[in-house]
């Protein structure tokens, strides 16, 4: 205040004193204590406030500190969703903002402390108390005195004492509190209040976000991704990659979808490299990397996301990628048993010899390599060398002496040995024996001594065939070789065929003939030979081959005879109808082609009619035959007379004008002659043949189910000797028992073959009303046999059997027989029947007596069981049935073993059936059956192979001699 007011002020006070009029200086000396005393309680009180205001000011700067603070993080976190901040602006972040927090406090209060003078706290006070300026006089008075800058009389210093004791006294009454209220700090806290309330809410909505953004900035130099609603997976994540190899980068999008994906790679020496994306069907984003040669950091972004940095680190110590061998055989094993391929995880194999090249790549150039060649725990190292135009390869080679082991390396150009080792073992395969079997004939055969005797050999070895040769003698005569021709190169199978023409050796019946054939192996060191077992050909009269090949195929040969003529009617008339045709619309002259053909027609009706007459002198003992050969004499006559009446007709054509009509004419009257002669002999010869061809399986059955019931019986005598002696220890009765077991399998065998035999000829017996009975019959009786228990019976008798029980095995084998013999009445029945059925040709009472000559002749009838007799065994049998042969399309003797004989020479090795594979096609490499092998491990295939061969030859021997092997 001015001097000149305040003196104003304080003599405008002192008009209105009661003081007034007294003079200060002759004051008492207690009034001057008391003033003295008034002005430190002024001086307190001022000081009082000036500290509440600076605590409360203090407390507003605080709030707006933390305001300052709390919003520099949040920019920074904004900003951070925004633009993925880097680590250091995160690190640096919360000390800025704490700095300015702190500046803003420090600022806030510098700048009320300098607005809050000495003078501002007086007059606050003043107007708090309400005192119209006593306080901010008195302490003005009382800087005034403090300066000593007023006049020193008694006077003023009287006035001013007073004027300091008014204002304490107006001060005093006034508490800090009311002149320095809190309501300025009340602004910035509550905004500090909805600051926490927002960070609150959004942590209760988004905690993981919150989460994820403290971690970001609590450790800034973590990889934690930015807060999103969409988060990325990489795979692999971190990973070692070879160097140069590919790497295939996986992203999993989880939460929001999103249109587009990139992938960041890093590196030191390289510059920030964007590589797209593209999303597969399982929804992931996937690339591909390639060739990475250096180590990078990578990571997939998006929009407002990103994923984990991962590492790729980079290891140049080489790495074997592929090794690729090839096994290259022996030169005899002409290219079996080589490979070329990856190495295989069986190991490899091969025979003495052998070469086997390994090549090796890897991601690095490469200078060589090392292959340790480990047998007999001795080691021996092999240089690997690189291949020409390939820096990442390098090859080795070795030759198989002994079965080992292996162990390859590889060495880059800076001399770096690769870390991973590939190991293989070597097996050294052995050159197995040849295999030769005889095909043809049988080991044990008949033959007449006009036939031709067939010889097939089959020979086969794992690598090839040097030699082959057939062995010959007569009547126990010193053996000859006989050399055939071996391919080159050295085939591995070879199948060889001979007819051997019997008549020109001048052979009588009673002569034996033995053949075996021998083969060797193209082993340079050493060739290994096999030979066949001994087959013997005995020759035997026509008039029992005959008989014997009539046994065997039974009505066969008596159908064959007359079906052979019909065939020989249809292509005859299927001649004339050519030649008919082709003489349809022409006139005049007959060509000279036309009368070709005519006079090979004639010929042809000549020839045919020869085979006739020549079938009708070959009679067969059957009663029927005798009966149906007056039919193919009378058309053998109609033939001839048919050829004679052309080669007329043909003759009388010389010399005409008009040819073509007459000739025409002929041709018609020979058609139709033809038709008649093949509508008569279908009616009175090949219809009635028909019927007993449908009812003979029948009657052959009712014959198999006799010599059944008396097997069935013989064996059940037979098995009363062992009634009452069960698990004896004596190997001689156990011996019997396994053969007598055998022998019921072999009935159950029967018993159920028969049954289905029984059913198949009744399903195909025609729909006609007099077979309708037989039919009925024989499945009624088809049905009795399956429900008799017979066949259960025979069943338990074996088990019986099989546990040395004589007195099961005779309980129920007798069961067996009581059964069967009861449904004895029901097979006469169907026998009866199928005999009347026979008799609905009145010109042809032989029918029945024929079916009874043929199952004679089978083994079928009279006594005796009848039923081992089947089963003895199935000789070859060589020879030539002179009937109608030119019409059977074989040459003389040509006949096979079931009703013929030698057949088509050339036609494959599968034993009766040519189109059949042997045993040994199906275990040798290289045939179509080789396939199979597949399944045998490599160190097991050649034994199995060995076993098949040796099982075939057992096979040959059982089948020649079956009670022998019994």
């Amino acid at each position: 205040m001015d001097p000149r007011n305040r003196s104003r002020f304080v003599g405008m006070h002192l008009g209105h004193s009661p003081l007034v009029g007294i003079p200060l200086m002759q004051h008492h000396p207690k009034e001057t204590n008391s003033a003295t005393f008034s002005g430190a309680a002024l001086a307190a009180k001022l000081r009082e406030v000036a500290g509440r205001h600076l605590r409360v000011h203090l407390l507003v700067a605080a709030g707006w500190g933390l305001i300052a603070l709390a919003c520099v993080l949040a920019i920074t976190v904004w900003l951070d969703l925004l633009f993925d901040l880097a680590p250091e602006v995160r690190a640096v972040a919360p000390y800025v903002a704490i700095v300015t927090g702190i500046a803003l406090v420090a600022g806030l209060l510098t700048w009320r402390k300098k607005q809050f003078s000495p003078q501002v706290v007086a007059r606050c006070v003043d107007t708090t108390a309400e005192a119209r300026g006593v306080v901010l006089t008195g302490w003005s008075l009382l800087e005034g005195a403090r300066r000593k800058d007023a006049a020193a009389n008694e006077a003023s210093t009287g006035l001013t004492e007073l004027a300091i004791t008014a204002a304490a006294q107006k001060a005093t009454a006034v508490s800090a509190s009311s002149a320095v209220p809190l309501k300025p700090a009340a602004r910035p806290w509550l905004a500090v209040l909805g600051i926490g309330l927002v960070a609150g809410i959004i942590l209760l909505a988004a905690p993981g976000w919150v989460q994820t953004e403290w971690n970001r900035f609590v450790s800034p130099w973590s990889d934690i991704p930015p807060a999103s609603s969409t988060q990325l997976v990489i795979t692999p994540g971190d990973v070692d990659v070879r160097w140069g190899d590919p790497l295939d980068v996986f992203v999993e999008v989880a939460g929001d979808p999103v249109d587009n994906v990139e992938l960041v790679l890093t590196g030191e020496s390289r510059e920030e490299e964007v590589v797209p994306l593209f999303q597969e069907a399982d929804g992931r984003w996937r690339t591909v990397l390639t060739r990475l040669t250096e180590p990078a950091e990578y990571h997939a972004r998006a929009f407002q996301t990103r994923s984990r940095r991962h590492q790729i680190s980079i290891l140049t110590v080489p790495n074997i990628a592929d090794v690729q061998v090839e096994v290259i055989p022996p030169e005899y094993a002409q290219g079996l048993g080589g490979y070329s391929g990856p190495l295989p995880t069986a190991g490899l194999a091969g025979l003495a010899g052998t070469r086997a090249r390994l090549t090796a790549t890897s991601q690095r150039p490469l200078e060589g390599g090392e292959i340790t060649w480990i047998a007999a725990d001795e080691s021996t190292p092999i240089a690997m060398t690189p291949v020409a135009g390939e820096a990442s390869k390098v090859e080795g080679e070795f030759i198989f002496q002994s079965a080992g082991k292996f162990e390859l390396r590889v060495r880059d150009i800076e001399g770096q040995f690769s870390r991973d080792v590939v190991a293989g073992t070597v097996a050294l395969k052995t050159d197995q024996r040849p295999f030769i079997r005889i095909m043809k004939p049988r080991p044990v055969s008949l033959a007449t001594p006009e036939a031709y005797l067939p010889i097939e050999i089959a020979a086969e070895d794992d690598y090839g065939l040097s030699r082959v040769e057939i062995y010959r003698s007569l009547n126990d005569s010193r053996a000859l070789p006989l050399s055939v021709p071996v391919g080159q190169p050295a085939p591995r199978r070879q199948y060889d065929a001979v007819a051997l023409p019997l008549s020109s050796y001048g052979l009588q019946a009673g002569d034996q003939i033995k053949l075996y054939a021998r083969c060797e192996d193209n082993d340079p060191s050493g060739a290994k030979g096999a030979e066949t077992p001994v087959a013997t050909v005995h020759i035997i009269s026509q008039e029992e081959y005959e008989r014997m090949h009539r046994a065997r195929e039974g009505l066969n040969v008596l159908m064959s005879k007359y079906r052979q003529a019909e065939r020989m009617l249809q292509q005859l008339r299927e001649q004339a109808k050519q030649l008919q045709q082709e003489q349809q619309q022409k006139k005049g002259l007959v060509s000279k082609k036309s009368k070709e053909d005519a006079q090979k027609l004639a010929d042809q009706l000549r020839k045919n009619a020869e085979e006739l007459a020549k079938a009708v002198r070959h009679q067969l003992p059957y009663q029927t035959d005798e009966e149906l050969s007056k039919h193919l004499e009378n058309l053998a006559k109609q033939l001839e007379q048919a050829a004679n009446q052309l080669e007329q007709r043909l003759e009388r054509l010389e010399g005409k004008q008009e040819q073509q009509q007459p000739f025409n004419m002929e041709l018609t009257e020979l058609m139709e002659m033809l038709g008649q002669q093949s509508d008569l002999y279908n009616e009175s010869a090949i219809m009635p043949l028909q019927r007993l061809e449908q009812v003979m399986p029948l009657m052959i059955a009712k014959s198999r189910f006799e010599q059944l019931v008396k097997a069935q019986r013989d064996l059940a005598n037979r098995l009363a000797s062992l009634k009452g002696r069960d698990q004896e220890d004596n190997p001689a009765l156990k011996a019997r028992m396994r053969d007598l077991q055998e022998e019921q399998k072999r009935l159950r065998e029967e018993l159920e073959s028969l049954i289905t035999d029984i059913k198949d000829a009744a399903l195909q017996l025609p729909d006609e009303e007099d077979l309708r009975q037989l039919k009925e019959t024989a499945e009624k009786f088809s049905a009795a046999l399956s429900e008799s228990g017979a066949g259960p019976e025979m069943d338990l008798a074996e088990q019986g059997l099989a546990q040395f029980s004589g007195t099961e095995g005779h309980e129920h084998a007798e069961k067996a027989a009581q059964a069967l013999e009861e449904l004895l009445s029901d097979s006469e029945s169907m026998q009866g029947q199928g005999q009347a059925s026979l008799a609905f040709q009145p010109s042809i009472q032989s029918l029945s007596m024929t079916a009874g000559q043929i199952i004679a002749e089978m083994g079928l009838g009279g006594g005796g069981s009848g039923f081992s007799s089947r089963s003895t065994g199935n000789p070859g049998l060589y020879g030539d049935m002179p009937a109608l042969a030119g019409a059977a399309g074989r040459n003389p003797g040509e006949q096979n073993q079931q009703g013929g004989g030698f057949g088509n020479a050339a036609g494959g090795i599968g034993g009766e059936n040519p189109n059949a594979d042997s045993i040994g096609d199906v275990f040798t490499p290289g045939t179509a059956g080789s396939s199979s092998t597949t399944l045998v491990p490599l160190r097991y295939r050649e034994r199995v192979g060995q076993y098949f061969r040796r099982l075939s030859t057992e096979l040959q021997e059982m089948d020649a001699y079956p009670e022998e092997v019994k």
